[in-house]
């Protein structure tokens, strides 16, 4: 109750600052992803590739569907 929410990110009432990490990109995501829903490649290569952790690539995933 005590901090709004603004952009899905919590803001102090005290300071006006947001917390937590700022969302990057990552490049190559999207053309890996259509390998990956075309069956063409897995999951953990395409992870390999870009040099991710596979709760990444969920989370990157998630983040596309919102």
């Amino acid at each position: 109750d005590a901090m709004k929410v603004v952009g899905g990110k919590h803001i102090s009432a005290r300071t006006g600052r947001g917390f937590g990490r700022e969302a990057y990109e990552v490049e190559g995501f999207d053309e890996l992803r259509e390998a990956v829903e075309r069956g063409d490649l897995t999951v953990t290569d395409a992870c390999e590739r870009l040099g991710i952790p596979r709760m990444k690539w969920y989370r990157l995933l998630k983040r596309e569907a919102v």
